[in-house]
């Protein structure tokens, strides 16, 4: 069964749950016996921590796919060169601020930019890395989407309409993942002088650097995209091979 721990004074004491602990003689028995009966153990906390270190690792693995998934569609001659230089320019860009952040968090400043609500069942370097991934594959997205909603040629020459597209993809995911880090009880952005506070949900800050990260980035991502695909951007080789043969 289960452990809880529950304290009187400056004492603590540990019960298993469903038994009240024994009486002791005097005052001392009978305030053991009132603690556990005032202060039965807080399970919804211990599901919350539970889901939120399960998000971690869903987090982790998901990050794990999208490099292999990219991973696999270049090597296997799937995807055209420049969709692998693409992502690894996204990964790149993505670590500008995911490794600034890991030094402004929570093991390096004593006024970290962000806390966790749940501590991660890994090192913390780790879901910083990870992120880069997820940058990458988030930039990719708002390449796709381009390419799903924009007639052809992509990426050939500057577009408004390219970039618009790929900000206000950019924008709308990190809302996006900040309302889910809330609710979900993952991280915590700080109100600092740097990122001012926007509103608040449920007590928690909606801050503005996240949100400033997503309005430049896109940008950049896209002016480097532009001349990696004018260069690497043609038929995949698979279907290169394929068509001369044919």
């Amino acid at each position: 069964m289960a452990r809880c721990s529950y304290g009187a004074g400056s004492h603590n004491y540990s019960a298993r749950i469903g038994t009240p602990p024994k009486p002791a003689k005097g005052d001392e028995g009978a305030k053991r016996v009132a603690v556990y009966r005032l202060a039965p153990p807080n399970m919804g906390a211990e599901k919350e921590e539970g889901i939120a270190r399960a998000l971690f690792v869903v987090d982790l693995f998901i990050a794990a796919f999208v490099l292999a998934f990219f991973g696999f569609m270049h090597f296997s001659r799937s995807f055209p060169p420049a969709y692998w230089y693409m992502f690894c320019a996204g990964a790149v860009i993505g670590a500008t601020w995911e490794i600034g952040f890991y030094f402004l968090g929570p093991l390096h400043s004593s006024s970290p930019l962000y806390v966790f609500r749940t501590q991660p069942p890994f090192p913390h370097i780790v879901l910083n890395l990870a992120h880069c991934l997820w940058d990458a594959g988030l930039f990719m997205a708002g390449f796709f989407l381009v390419r799903l909603l924009l007639k052809p040629p992509h990426l050939s020459a500057f577009r408004w309409s390219e970039l618009g597209i790929m900000l206000a993809w950019g924008l709308a995911q990190e809302i996006a993942v900040e309302f889910l880090s809330i609710g979900g009880g993952l991280w915590l952005y700080q109100a600092r002088w740097y990122n001012p506070k926007l509103f608040e949900i449920k007590g928690s800050p909606f801050t503005l650097l996240p949100i400033l990260v997503w309005m430049a980035s896109p940008v950049v991502f896209y002016l480097l995209a532009l001349p990696i695909h004018r260069r690497w951007g043609g038929a995949s080789r698979r279907r290169a091979v394929e068509a001369e043969r044919s």
